[in-house]
């Protein structure tokens, strides 16, 4: 590469991951998570950075991670541990973030660049305005990491770099549970294979599908050559399988990433971006010859209409859909722009609407901006209106200095408990990170503890709760109107203690 061309890249790549930098920073800002899963990856790396790795987890009492506990996002941890040594945990997670999505960020306009496309500021631009695919990428977990990871796979199944697929598919089986997506992405491109190679044979032509055997024992690898096996193959039993295809949400209560999208929702928030993709089905179409018979153009396709019906189903693959759709669109758009042939064709379509197309472009030239600032700041309120870094922080405080190291205390709801082990790890809690690893454990003990959480019980809480659950403290959310009426029945028990009562939290020894 001449001197000057290689000034250029480097400014070029220094620019995007300075402006990333601080997009990220700043949305990073709020002393407050979007998601309450962060506190539990806040706390995991502060002991794993004091005491290694963990092997069984007892802060989850009543779920199946107690004794066969895996850390799937085991290198995302490791990535994270090093920010322990100069920051607190809560400025270390966040800080690891932004730097993976700086990562992210050139990974994203390498590929650009690496298909010699032009345009790629403005196109991350756009990308960067999609609010859902902001809001789930800046949340602080493995997401980030894992779709840095997936692209290269994509990228090295393309190249036929089966090899290093391999390895980089190791990696993914390290660092998040939806490993899987490697295998499903290998199987659209090898179908995509199978596709362009059939057109320019005219016959059915089976490609290959050496880049599908790779992953799959990549992953096997993976699992394998891992300090979690051979307990790490029945967490993905439940993890992948159960919680992530069969999904209890018409069973019991999941986290809200697990639930759909409407059509029309998502449609509404993928917003600008919507307008590219159009323009891309025309090309797409009009230059049918050129793009069926070419695999990244197919592949890309292919990829996203899975991830579309995955987003249907459930929205947090709204992660995977927005960063593949784009690029398609931009793998079609951008040369079609670069070719000046859009000229022509706004020319023509400037003939035929006559002032309707005046009006149309005046209106498109005001509304995109405006959408775009728009989804920015509702990106920005979403991403602040999170959790306080202190919730529990004062109840947990008194915990941690009140009852006995390695105590049981039952709570109310599941998603409470990373907020607890993030201000109190001294002490063991029932159910967390997933309500399913509960139900997996015992359905029968989910249901008592949902009947006697929601106030179904009233007589004899102190002997239920001690006996089947093994607790002899309950920690109440006061914010919580599912866990009113249980709150009642403790507050007026002559049997039970109220040791302690803030503004957010009520503390009961039932004294047994």
């Amino acid at each position: 590469m001449h001197l000057k061309s290689r000034k250029g890249e480097i400014a070029f790549y220094t620019a995007v991951a300075l402006f990333s930098g601080i997009y990220f920073s700043i949305l990073q800002w709020p002393s407050s998570f979007a998601d309450p899963d962060s506190f539990y990856h806040a706390r995991i790396i502060q002991q794993i950075s004091e005491h290694g790795l963990l092997y069984a987890f007892p802060w989850l009492q009543a779920t199946t991670l107690a004794e066969k506990f895996t850390d799937h996002h085991l290198l995302y941890h490791l990535f994270l541990v090093p920010f322990t040594t100069v920051l607190d945990p809560a400025t270390a997670v966040k800080a690891g973030q932004v730097v993976l999505l700086v990562i992210l960020s050139l990974v994203l306009v390498s590929i650009l660049r690496r298909w010699k496309l032009s345009y790629s500021w403005a196109a991350l631009f756009i990308l960067y305005t999609i609010s859902p695919f902001v809001v789930r990428i800046n949340l602080v977990k493995a997401t980030a990491l894992a779709m840095i990871i997936l692209l290269g796979i994509f990228i090295l199944l393309l190249e036929r770099k089966y090899g290093l697929v391999a390895l980089l598919t190791v990696a993914y089986t390290w660092a998040h549970g939806g490993f899987i997506l490697a295998w499903l992405v290998a199987m659209m491109i090898w179908l995509a294979d199978i596709v362009t190679q059939s057109i320019k044979r005219k016959r059915i032509y089976f490609e290959d599908p050496r880049g599908v055997i790779m992953v799959t024992l990549g992953i096997i690898a993976g699992i394998i050559i891992n300090p979690y096996f051979p307990q790490n193959l029945f967490f993905f039993w439940e993890q992948v399988v159960q919680i992530g295809f069969i999904n209890y949400q018409e069973v019991i209560e999941v986290g809200g990433e697990w639930y759909p999208f409407a059509l029309d929702q998502l449609t509404g928030l993928l917003s600008i971006l919507l307008i590219a993709v159009l323009l891309a089905c025309m090309i797409f179409v009009w230059q049918r010859k050129k793009y069926f018979t070419d695999i990244k153009a197919v592949s890309l396709l292919f990829i996203a209409i899975m991830f579309f019906f995955a987003t249907l189903r459930s929205r947090r693959n709204v992660e995977y859909l927005v960063p593949f759709l784009w690029l398609w669109t931009c793998y079609l758009v951008l040369p079609y722009l670069e070719s000046g042939a859009w000229k022509v064709h706004l020319k023509k379509l400037k003939q035929q609407l006559g002032k309707v197309f005046t009006v149309l472009a005046v209106y498109l030239l005001i509304v995109i901006p405006l959408a775009s600032i728009k989804n920015v700041f509702e990106a920005q309120e979403d991403l602040s209106e999170g959790i306080d870094l202190s919730t529990y922080q004062a109840a947990g405080e008194y915990m941690k200095e009140n009852i006995p190291v390695n105590t049981n205390i039952f709570h109310t709801q599941w998603d409470e408990f990373p907020m607890l082990y993030y201000q109190n790890s001294n002490n063991y809690y029932l159910v967390g990170l997933d309500a399913t690893f509960m139900y997996l454990d015992d359905a029968d003990k989910y249901r008592r503890w949902r009947e006697i959480s929601e106030g179904n019980v009233k007589e004899h809480l102190s002997t239920i709760i001690n006996e089947e659950f093994n607790s002899s403290y309950v920690f109440i959310g006061r914010s919580t109107k599912s866990s009113q009426l249980l709150d009642a029945y403790l507050f007026r028990d002559p049997e039970v203690i109220l040791e302690y009562e803030d503004e957010y939290t009520r503390i009961y020894n039932l004294g047994t």
